[in-house]
């Protein structure tokens, strides 16, 4: 399509989103997406407080549009710059929600610097929606604040924070990160039975770990144990991985003293 024709459904499309029929609006909002500029980008975030859902959906769709088709390096930061100014004056759950979708387009240095800050002091709903995009976080400091959130016991916010730090695990060597997982080894059997992985990043990481520096022991329930012993069986024979494995997983019948001398049991999940 030509130039003057993409200016001309431009045209028509902003004459359009006035329309009160959503369904006139919706197909503006589209149609803006394919052929919109910065000025655009900035009018459809101005309609994240629509509380028609098709219709936030679409401003969405259309926002990344205008954002990936955006190839200039000083409009994108100042795309950016207008989202964060946009942010912070947003209000309520799902307008916030959908804005930390849109940011998927921008890189993941910005989705970083945006979102850490906001993911120690937000509630689980906003939580998961900021860890779902950090997915393809690299950065060690950035997972820890991920792993953090997985300390709840909401299971679906655990399952995407053990997702989004045990597959940024995975793009590293694990030699270069073995003093990193030393002390997590309880989180990475955790991420290795809840996301049912085939075990081979804890296999190595209990295999390369210093034993002098690996976690203290933790008791676990039987199916987790179970879980794990058939698990052993798939790997190829490595006593180091083994008695790394045993020494840190006790049944959960077993008692520990507290730090006031009293013996109970110490279970996790």
């Amino acid at each position: 399509m030509n130039i003057t024709n993409k200016t001309l459904w431009r045209m028509i499309s902003l004459v359009k989103l006035k329309s009160e029929k959503n369904h006139i609006r919706y197909v503006a909002i589209r149609t803006l997406g394919k052929f919109g500029n910065m000025k655009d980008y900035e009018r459809l975030l101005n309609l994240v407080h629509n509380e028609n859902l098709e219709l936030l959906n679409s401003i969405c769709y259309s926002i990344k549009e205008i954002i990936d088709r955006e190839n200039n390096d000083e409009n994108i930061k100042k795309m950016q710059e207008i989202y964060l100014e946009k942010f912070e004056t947003m209000k309520g759950l799902r307008p916030k929600i959908i804005m930390i979708e849109m940011s998927r387009s921008f890189d993941i240095q910005f989705r970083e610097q945006m979102w850490v800050r906001l993911l120690r002091d937000s509630k689980n709903d906003l939580k998961y929606t900021i860890i779902s995009v950090l997915k393809d976080v690299k950065d060690l400091k950035v997972l820890d604040e991920v792993l953090n959130s997985a300390e709840t016991t909401d299971s679906l916010l655990r399952r995407i924070a053990l997702e989004t730090w045990y597959s940024g695990l995975m793009k590293y060597d694990v030699e270069t990160i073995i003093d990193y997982i030393a002390d997590k080894l309880h989180f990475l059997i955790r991420a290795t039975y809840e996301l049912q992985t085939d075990g081979k990043l804890l296999k190595q990481s209990l295999s390369y770990s210093d034993k002098n520096a690996i976690t203290s022991p933790k008791a676990y329930p039987d199916f987790m144990i179970r879980y794990m012993t058939e698990l052993l069986g798939l790997w190829d024979y490595d006593p180091d991985a083994y008695r790394t494995l045993h020494s840190i997983m006790v049944p959960s019948y077993f008692t520990f003293e507290n730090d006031e001398g009293k013996e109970r049991p110490y279970i996790i999940l």
